[in-house]
């Protein structure tokens, strides 16, 4: 399915053009389902004519379907870009398309790893348990030994060799 978010600069010539309603994700070619699913794309879209071009403005929103981060349940979650801003350089004889700048627009939306709640608890790191359901009975985590790596490089001493060629912090050579 084709959904037309096109322009030229002919149409807004004396005026500004408007794009409101939406359109199937298919269009956009986002298509990772193991990462993220959608529904529709909503848009509302303005073309503005300004000096040596357009100026596209306007948000798009959808909903997507997203892997929890921590407990790996599925859960639905908003995204709405707002402040979406293109500029189009002036070009007579070229019909311009809105669909890869909103793509790119809905792809840096997306959050890198998204929570189903701020008070997810995740998963236990021993046994698997989902701990939004209760505890599992395995032993504090931040009890095991050798769990805390970071710390224990914090402590590690580490003896810098002396540069070859220097004595006694000198490197100059001196008359005698």
């Amino acid at each position: 399915m084709k959904t037309a978010l096109k322009f030229n600069f002919k149409q807004i010539e004396h005026t500004e053009i408007e794009f409101i309603g939406e359109a199937p994700v298919a269009v956009f070619d986002i298509s990772d389902e193991e990462l993220v699913s959608f529904g529709p794309v909503k848009y509302d879209l303005k073309v503005h004519p300004v000096s040596g071009g357009a100026l596209m403005t306007g948000f798009i929103s959808l909903m997507t379907k997203r892997t929890c981060g921590r407990c790996l349940k599925r859960f639905d979650e908003s995204l709405s870009v707002s402040d979406m801003s293109h500029f189009y350089e002036r070009d007579e004889n070229k019909e311009f398309d809105l669909i890869p700048d909103m793509r790119e627009d809905i792809l840096v939306a997306l959050p890198l790893n998204s929570v189903c709640g701020k008070n997810c608890k995740g998963l236990c790191l021993v046994c698997g348990t989902d701990l939004n359901s209760g505890e599992c009975g395995c032993e504090n985590p931040s009890s095991f030994p050798n769990t805390d790596a970071w710390g224990k490089l914090d402590k590690l001493k580490i003896s810098k060799p002396k540069p070859k060629g220097h004595k006694n912090g000198s490197s100059k050579k001196k008359k005698i």
